[in-house]
Parts: structure tokens; C-alpha cells; sequence
């Protein structure tokens, strides 16, 4: 190192070349200058993945005396920086970083480095990594028992921030539908569900947030619903949380969902074509829904218009769209008010918000008067809109035309 320094600053190759050094000192100066070289600029970042940084780090996470020591922290804050790029991801997935992470997860070790470890492992199983999907990596966290140790940690004694990003990581596993039931298989549900009920929004959100993408069978379906999970999460779409009310609402969107081939113990006979086909074969009977007044305060949020309501009033209309699949629920909705607010999406709605009420206008265009009803609602202008020459009314009635004629 002193070499180095006198004849000038070292080359990325010789700074790799350093962290197989058996000297802690050198290791830690190693790191600081990588670090400080790809904080600085994107070749500072590019260059060290290059060289092949992520073995060394990844390997000084599985050997105890460097992970305790601070080199260990240090290659922790260096494989989070390289995450950042796709180049970086594949680098670490490559070296190994999943199974390290979930050797290091299963071990008892708190601080700085375990909320480094999840917000790797967070960012590792959220994007795509070079070639490697999203949903590969997520397969490949399950496949290395990355469930149990995160559902361990949900029941330990965690600030809420790291709590959340426990709940944020199986959310990340639970949105590959072939991995998902893992969390069902491991009691995930249960200590996601007690996070409903704390006090700290952060952890709260994203409680739910996991939970609207475990319900995506009729299984983990039933299995939250026995979880007491439907009245808590319609209580949460009033919380004052803007974050708290989308992940409820898209939990009860999730709730509502339907898979024909999944009937499991109902008594529907999977051999006749026409019920395999009657879209009101609910893992959950439509009549808990209704029963839990949900309609009124769904429809309340359609018209949510405070910082962070565009995400609310996605989630809602994706209830709704979900809930209005079955006639049953057509009349509460309609007398709750919802066809002005589903209309007023359908124009300056998010796009997943104009695709869930063009959708739900389908389902409740099912007869002339129906139709006649939805056209009567279409808003005029409101207060401190400037006059348009009707071009609003002509961008809706463009939108009807495409979904329910």
C-alpha cells in the first residue's frame, strides 16, 4: 500500500488484485478507494465490476473472519453500490451473492450489516440481472432457503425499517407465482398479518404490500382469508396513509381474484367444462365482500385527490374491476356512486388505472340501459377547469366506444 501510494494512485486491476491481500488493512483500503471510485462515476462502477470484484466480495461474506471484521461491512456497502446497474446484479448473482446472503440472513448478526444484507437481497430479487430474470433470481432465493431465515427475522424484536424491508423481500419472492406458495409452505402468513397491526406505517404497508401477492391462488387465498385477513384489510383502506390504503386495496384486489383451475375442496365437479368456465367459482364467496361494506369506502377512494393518490385510486379501481367481475356486485357499486369516478379515471387516470375501469365498465355494460346509464354519468367539467369544447366528453365516449360497444 505504501508502494502505492508513493509512485501515485493505484489502477482498478491492482485495487482487485489487493482484496485477496491476507493483510486487514490493505483489504479495507482496497474497498474504501473501489467504493469511492464508483460512487464517483459510472467507469469507476463498470470498470470494478470488469476486473471481477463481486468473487472477493461475495467471498468475504462467506468467510466469518473477514465478515466480522470491517472489511465485511465495507464489501457489503461495495456489492450494494455495484447493484445498481443490470452488469453489477449479474456479476454477484454469478459469484454467489444469493446463497452468501442467505448464509448471512440464518445467522444472528443485526446492525448495519443485516440491513445492508436485505437491502441487497431486496435489490438483487426486485430487477433483472443481465440475462437472469427477476423471476430467476426469485426461484433461484427460494431453491437456496432464503423463505424460513426472512420469516425468522419478521418474528425477532426489528426496528420498524427493518421490518419492512423483511416484509418488502418476501414480497419480492411472492411476485413469481411459482415461488410464491413457498411463503404459505414456511408460516409467512402469519407474521406478515401481525404487521397489520402495527403502529408504524412502514412496516404496516408493507405488510400488505406481501400479502396482495401471496393471494394469487385460491390456496393462499383461503389461507388469509382464515387469517382473519379481509375486515383488518378493509379497515386499512381508511387508514390516513396514502401507502397503507394502495396496498390494502390491492390486497382486497388479490382477495378477489379467481383461478378456474384451482377449486381445491369446493364441491365444483373440474370435470364439467361449463362450471370450470362460470367466472362466479370465487375461492372466496363474492357475499364476504359485500358483507364487509366494502363498496361505499372503495368507491370513496376513486376519488382520492391528495399527495400520493394516484397509486390509491389504482389499487381501488383494480379492487373494483376484480369485485365487478361478478353481477352480483354491479348494483351496490353503481348505487355507491362509482360510474362518474370509474368514468373520470377512464380519462386522467394512471394507465393501470384507465385499463381496471375500462375493464370494470365491460363487466357492467351488460344491457342497453345499462349503457345509457353509464354515458348519462360522464362528468362535465368542474370547478376551474377551462372550457374544452367537449374534447373531455369526446376522449371518454372514444374510451366507452373501445371497451363496451
Amino acid at each position: 500500500v505504501v508502494t502505492e501510494r508513493r509512485r501515485g494512485p493505484a489502477s482498478l486491476q491492482e485495487l482487485v488484485a489487493l482484496l485477496s491481500s491476507d493483510n486487514l488493512a490493505v483489504r479495507l483500503q482496497a474497498l474504501q478507494s473501489l467504493h469511492a471510485s464508483a460512487l464517483a462515476h459510472e467507469d469507476g462502477r463498470s470498470g470494478a465490476i470488469a476486473e471481477g470484484t463481486a468473487p472477493h466480495l461475495v467471498g468475504m461474506l462467506t468467510q466469518l473472519m473477514w465478515f466480522k471484521s470491517e472489511a465485511g461491512l465495507a464489501s457489503l456497502q461495495l456489492l450494494l453500490t455495484l447493484s445498481a446497474g443490470s452488469a453489477g446484479r449479474a456479476a454477484e448473482v454469478a459469484a454467489g451473492a444469493l446463497a452468501a446472503l442467505v448464509g448471512l440472513l440464518s445467522r444472528p448478526s443485526g446492525g448495519e450489516r443485516q440491513v445492508l444484507a436485505l437491502r441487497l437481497l431486496n435489490t438483487l430479487a426486485s430487477r433483472d440481472a443481465g440475462g437472469l430474470s427477476a423471476d430467476r433470481i426469485r426461484m433461484e432465493l427460494v431453491v437456496q432457503g432464503a423463505v424460513p431465515p426472512l420469516v425468522a427475522l419478521l418474528s425477532g424484536k426489528l426496528a420498524p425499517e427493518n421490518l419492512a424491508l423483511v416484509a418488502n423481500a418476501l414480497g419480492e419472492i411472492a411476485k413469481n407465482k411459482a415461488t410464491s406458495p413457498s411463503l404459505l409452505s414456511f408460516g409467512a402468513v402469519t407474521p406478515l398479518a401481525a404487521l397489520l397491526a402495527s403502529e408504524d406505517s412502514l412496516p404496516l404497508a408493507q405488510g400488505a404490500w406481501a400479502l396482495s401477492w401471496v393471494a394469487c391462488t385460491n390456496e393462499s387465498r383461503r389461507a388469509l382469508y382464515e387469517e382473519g385477513m379481509l375486515p383488518t384489510v378493509v379497515a386499512l383502506l381508511r387508514h390516513e396513509s396514502p401507502d397503507v390504503q394502495a396496498a390494502a386495496a390491492a390486497t382486497i384486489a388479490a382477495l378477489a381474484g379467481r383461478d378456474p383451475r384451482g377449486f381445491g375442496s369446493y364441491s365444483v365437479d373440474p370435470t364439467q367444462e361449463e362450471q370450470l368456465d362460470d367466472i362466479g367459482a370465487l375461492p372466496l364467496d363474492i357475499q364476504l365482500f359485500a358483507e364487509a361494506n366494502i363498496v361505499g369506502v372503495l368507491v370513496e377512494l376513486l376519488g382520492q385527490r391528495q399527495e400520493g393518490s394516484k397509486e390509491v385510486q389504482t389499487q381501488a379501481a383494480h379492487a373494483i374491476m376484480q369485485l365487478c367481475a361478478v353481477e352480483r356486485l354491479h348494483e351496490p357499486f353503481i348505487a355507491a356512486g362509482a360510474l362518474p369516478r370509474i368514468l373520470q379515471l377512464l380519462c386522467d387516470g394512471t394507465l393501470l388505472a384507465q385499463g381496471y375501469a375500462g375493464t370494470t365498465l365491460r363487466f357492467l355494460a351488460t344491457s342497453k340501459k345499462r349503457l345509457e346509464a353509464i354515458q348519462a354519468s360522464i362528468p362535465g367539467p368542474s370547478d376551474g377547469d377551462e372550457d374544452d369544447g367537449g374534447e373531455k366528453h369526446r376522449n371518454i365516449m372514444r374510451k366507452l366506444k373501445h371497451y363496451c360497444y
